[in-house]
């Protein structure tokens, strides 16, 4: 079951990368910052599987196993 999750994991991140891609032309993310600043961060595959695996802990949380 893990390999299943971590199969369908990649595809989800694969996409994601190729669908910015694709919309801005980079793989770079601009980000106002709040106290006026402006910084840049470029999206990589291991960035959105952090991002992807902290929304999965924080809806397992809320909704737990379904």
């Amino acid at each position: 079951m893990n390999n299943l999750i971590s199969t369908y994991r990649r595809r989800i991140l694969k996409a994601a990368l190729l669908r910015h891609q694709r919309k801005t032309g980079s793989s770079l993310l601009v980000i106002k910052l709040n106290k006026g600043g402006i910084s840049t961060i470029e999206l990589t595959e291991i960035l959105l599987d952090g991002l992807l695996r902290k929304f999965e802990r924080l809806a397992l949380g809320e909704y737990g196993n379904v």
